[in-house]
């Protein structure tokens, strides 16, 4: 079947339109011709509607009509194979999507390696109840936490502040109570 037959087989008559499943819906006539459903509601709002194709006289109502299926199937038959360049698309889609994967992958895998070493230097600040460590010294391993996190887009710095400083006044608390 040739490009141009094919087109006449999947296009409203009236509008021109590729018929599909969500506007350009194909609806039979009892006639047996079909046409969309924006086409349909227009003509059969006319005074004496007749079929565009063989002119008899219309009594229906467009909702009460029957979508042509065979039609619909016809279509995306049509699209398959007058755009094969959606079958390349669809191939570079793919490949695009997982290339972000992949490099998310590495981002979250940089990311827990991060994470985790901050979750050793926040080890440290617990360690043990019987050392003390200086606020001073608390402030600098915190302040390179927060740095590190900063590289993970994880949580944002003026999130992890207001912790720090309760953070730092809890465990100074705590370290000078066993003084």
């Amino acid at each position: 079947m040739n490009i141009g037959r094919m087109e006449d087989l999947v296009s409203c008559k009236i509008c021109a339109q590729v018929y599909d499943s969500l506007q350009f819906i194909p609806k039979i006539l009892k006639c047996g011709h079909t046409f969309c459903s924006p086409c349909l509601i227009k003509l059969l709002q006319e005074e004496n509607p007749r079929c565009p194709n063989c002119r008899i006289q219309l009594k229906e109502i467009e909702s009460s009509l029957p979508v042509n299926y065979n039609t619909l199937n016809t279509v995306d038959i049509y699209k398959f194979n007058c755009f094969p360049q959606r079958k390349m698309d669809i191939a570079t889609e793919v490949a695009k999507r997982k290339d972000i994967v992949l490099k998310k992958k590495t981002q979250m895998t940089l990311n827990v390696k991060i994470l985790d070493k901050c979750l050793e230097k926040l080890e440290e600040l617990t360690v043990s109840q019987s050392e003390r460590i200086d606020a001073v010294n608390a402030i600098k391993i915190l302040d390179e936490i927060d740095e590190d996190l900063k590289k993970t887009d994880v949580v944002r710095s003026d999130d992890i502040n207001i912790k720090l400083v309760v953070t730092i006044t809890f465990y100074d608390k705590i370290f000078t109570s066993f003084e």
